[in-house]
């Protein structure tokens, strides 16, 4: 884990409670760091060592239909989301023809632990709208993202507005 990256949820095990925990800053001054929902709690374990499965990290946020139900509701404009879809179907329409917006999208989809999509690009030189793999790889998953905004409602909202 890097001690430098900042995160707000960690899974983790500890004496035989396991979870997800989130970082509390209102703990800070409080003799008790950690609390444990008893949820958490699988079984009487004398171990007291707590491991760290996994941290949280940046990810895409969307919103499903139930969530622009209820800010409708809450007389957030229907514009608004007309205006989010839009930026959305631009983005992908723009991964066809700026290398820097396919790198963005292929990125964002591709575990970096299973295809190392930046040292490939790197390394090879490659451009990615060109090379005919990674094309068809770009036309497909704007496909899905425009089908997933189709039938599901699902509006990806812009990096610098969510998590």
């Amino acid at each position: 884990i890097n001690p430098y990256r900042q995160f707000s949820a960690i899974q983790i095990r500890y004496g035989g409670c396991k979870g997800v925990i989130s970082v509390n800053p209102d703990l800070d001054n409080s003799p008790h760091q950690l609390r444990i929902r008893q949820s958490m709690r699988k079984f009487k374990c004398s171990h007291d060592i707590l491991e760290l499965c996994r941290i949280s990290k940046p990810r895409p946020l969307y919103l499903n239909r139930q969530i622009i139900v209820l800010l409708s509701h809450r007389e957030i404009d229907d514009r608004t989301f007309l205006l989010l879809q839009h930026q959305h179907q631009q983005y992908l329409s723009e991964s066809l023809v700026y290398p820097t917006r396919a790198y963005e999208l292929l990125a964002e989809k591709i575990n970096r632990s299973l295809f190392p999509l930046r040292t490939l690009v790197n390394a090879a030189h490659l451009n990615l709208i060109q090379e005919p793999f990674f094309r068809q790889l770009i036309i497909t998953t704007s496909k899905f993202e425009l089908a997933q905004m189709r039938e599901r409602t699902r509006l990806k909202l812009p990096k610098n507005s969510a998590r």
